[in-house]
C-alpha cells in the first residue's frame, strides 16, 4: 500500500470500487481541482455521506488495512471534510479515540484547531478520502505536530497516483497507505467498456503531465459546483488565492510596511520575532548573527544597551538588509504626542526614527497622540514605518483587559494601516477574520504579535510572565508573529533553537490559516 491493498481484503475493495462506479462517484469529463490541476477524471467520494452501506463497507476495509499494516497508534484523524464521516467510522470500529482537525480556528470560545482529548507525544493515524497532491494532508500533518503529536501513517481510500505519495514521504516523513489506486480505477473502467483503451491512455497522459488553471479561486468565499476540490473554471484574475500563503501576503495593501513583511515571512517559512533582550552590542550581534535566517523580525530594549551607538546600527542594519528581517524597538511609547515626536526624532543620536522599523506604542494617551507620529512615519528619509499599538500584555494581573484591547483595535483601524502596523496582544485583537475573507473586507490590514510563547513546558517565568506555546498563540488564539526571547536566546545551539521555534510557528500558522502551499 501507497502502496495498494497488499493482499488485504480485495474482494471487498473489489466490490467498494465497483459500487463507486455505479452510483456516480466517479465522473468523466473536464474538472479544475484544489490545485487548479485540470482533470479528465474526477472521484467524488462525498456523495457517500448519502450511501451509508457504502460508507460503512469503505471504513470497514480500511479497517482492515489497518489491522493487517500491525501499527501502533493512539488517536484517528480525518483530513477536513471529505473523511471525517469515514474517520469517525474507523474510530468506532477500531475503539480508537478520534480527534476533530478543523478547516481553521475557531474565532471564539477555546479557538483550537484540534478539538478532543489528547496528550502531547502520542501519535494520530490520519484518514482521507482522495489523495492527489497531499496538500490537504500535510496541513493536517502541521496542525496535529504542531500541538506534540506523531504523525507517520497515512490511509486513504484512492490514491491518484500524481505525486501525493512521493511528496508526503519527501516533505513529512509520511507513509501512505491506500486501498484503491488510479490505475486499478481506470483498469476497472475499461474492463466494464465505460472507456476504451484508447480513452484511457489519453488519461494516463493528461494525469503524467498536469495543466494548471492558476487563475482558479473563489473571491466570494463562497462554496462552489464541487465544494472546495473541484471548481468550475473561471475568468483570469491577478489576484492570487488566499488559501496559498503569497495570496494571503498579497491581501495588505500596496506601499504598507505589513505588505513587506508577510512577503519576507512567506519567503522564508517564518513568523518568529526574536526578542534580544542583552546589555551589550556584541551579544546582540552574536545572537541576530546566528539567528538571521530563521526570523522575520528582531525586537530590542535599546535603552538598556550600555554601548548603542551608530557603528552597531550599521552592522545591525547590514545583517538586516542582506538576511531579509526587520527591526523593532519596544521602547513601549506612552505620552503626549509632541513628547513621542520627541523620543522618536531627537535626543540621543541614532534617533530611533533613524534605525527601527517598528516601535512599540500604548494607545492610552489616545488616538490625537498616536496620530502626531504619522508625519514621522511617513518621512521618507525615515528608516520608521510603522507603530505597533499594544493591546494586551502577557504578563500576571495586566490590566490591559478585552475592553481596554478593543478601544485599542478601534484607535489602529482609525488611524489606518500605513501609520498603525499591528497589534502586541495575547488573542486577535483587531476584528478582522484571520483569513481575510469577510465580504466587507477588501484586505487584511493588521498583524497581531504575541509574546511569552516559549515551547519549555513551563507556564511562566516566574516572574509574572505567562507562557504558552506556538500552536496555542497561533492556532488557539489567532495571532500571526510569535515573539520569543529566552526560549531561544537561552539556549545551548541558538541557531537550531530559532530553526526550531520557525518550523512549529510556521506550521501552526500554515494549518491555522488552511494554506496549501
Amino acid at each position: 500500500m501507497g502502496t495498494e491493498n497488499d493482499d488485504g481484503d480485495e474482494k471487498g475493495v473489489q466490490q467498494l470500487l465497483e459500487q463507486f462506479v455505479a452510483e456516480g462517484a466517479v465522473q468523466l469529463g473536464q474538472f479544475t481541482l484544489k490545485s487548479g490541476q485540470l482533470s479528465p477524471i474526477y472521484v467524488d467520494l462525498r456523495v457517500l455521506v448519502s450511501m451509508p452501506k457504502i460508507m460503512k463497507e469503505a471504513a470497514r476495509c480500511l479497517c482492515s488495512a489497518i489491522e493487517l499494516a500491525q501499527l501502533d497508534f493512539d488517536y484517528v484523524v480525518g483530513v477536513p471534510f471529505g473523511a471525517i464521516m469515514l474517520a469517525t467510522l474507523v474510530s468506532a470500529s477500531l475503539d480508537k479515540p478520534m480527534l476533530l482537525k478543523r478547516k481553521e480556528a475557531k474565532t471564539y470560545g477555546k479557538k483550537q484547531l484540534i478539538e478532543g482529548r489528547f496528550e502531547a507525544g502520542q501519535s494520530a493515524l490520519i484518514i482521507e478520502d482522495v489523495v492527489t497532491s497531499g496538500a490537504s494532508v500535510l496541513e493536517t500533518v502541521a496542525a496535529l505536530r504542531a500541538v506534540g503529536l506523531r504523525c507517520v501513517h497515512v490511509f486513504c481510500v484512492l490514491d491518484r497516483q500524481q505525486g501525493g505519495e512521493q511528496r508526503l514521504a519527501r516533505e513529512a516523513d509520511i507513509v501512505l497507505r491506500s486501498l484503491l489506486s488510479m490505475g486499478s480505477l481506470l483498469d476497472f473502467l475499461e474492463q466494464c467498456g465505460t472507456i476504451d483503451a484508447d480513452k484511457k491512455a489519453q488519461i494516463v497522459h493528461q494525469l503524467q503531465n498536469p495543466t494548471f488553471d492558476d487563475s482558479v479561486m473563489n473571491l466570494q468565499g463562497q462554496k462552489t459546483e464541487k465544494e472546495e476540490e473541484c471548481v468550475p473554471l473561471v475568468s483570469s484574475s491577478s489576484v492570487v488565492p488566499t488559501t496559498t500563503s503569497v495570496g494571503w501576503a498579497q491581501q495588505f495593501a500596496d506601499g504598507t510596511l505589513n505588505r513587506r513583511l508577510a512577503q519576507i515571512m512567506v519567503a522564508k517559512r517564518t513568523n518568529v520575532c526574536l526578542a534580544v533582550d542583552c546589555t551589550h552590542c556584541d551579544q546582540i550581534l552574536e545572537i541576530v548573527s546566528a539567528v538571521k535566517d530563521h526570523v522575520c523580525t528582531v525586537k530590542l530594549h535599546h535603552d538598556i544597551v550600555v554601548d548603542f551607538g551608530a557603528e552597531f546600527v550599521a552592522k545591525l542594519h547590514q545583517l538586516a538588509d542582506e538576511h531579509q528581517f526587520l527591526i523593532v524597538e519596544d521602547r513601549k511609547f506612552a505620552d503626549t504626542g509632541k513628547t513621542m515626536e520627541m523620543q522618536l526624532a531627537g535626543g540621543r543620536l541614532p534617533v530611533v526614527a533613524d534605525w527601527a522599523d517598528l516601535v512599540t506604542a500604548h494607545a492610552l494617551s489616545g488616538i490625537a497622540s498616536i496620530l502626531a507620529l504619522k508625519s514621522i512615519v511617513a518621512c521618507p528619509s525615515r528608516r520608521l514605518s510603522g507603530l505597533l499599538l499594544i493591546a494586551q500584555l502577557s504578563t500576571d494581573g495586566a490590566l490591559t483587559d478585552d475592553a481596554y484591547a478593543a478601544k485599542c483595535a478601534r484607535i489602529g483601524r482609525e488611524c489606518g494601516d500605513k501609520l498603525v502596523a499591528g497589534f502586541i496582544c495575547q488573542q486577535r485583537c483587531s476584528g478582522e477574520s484571520n483569513d481575510g475573507t469577510e465580504q466587507q473586507q477588501k484586505h487584511q490590514q493588521f498583524l497581531h504579535w504575541t509574546p511569552g510563547v516559549n515551547l519549555s513546558g513551563a507556564s511562566g517565568d516566574g516572574l509574572g510572565q505567562r507562557w504558552r506555546t506556538p500552536a496555542e498563540a497561533v492556532a488557539r488564539d489567532a495571532c500571526d508573529i510569535v515573539v520569543v526571547g529566552r526560549g531561544i536566546t537561552g539556549a545551548a545551539d541558538i541557531g537550531a533553537e530559532a530553526q526550531r521555534y520557525a518550523r512549529v510557528a510556521w506550521d501552526a500558522l500554515r494549518a491555522a490559516r488552511a494554506w496549501t502551499d
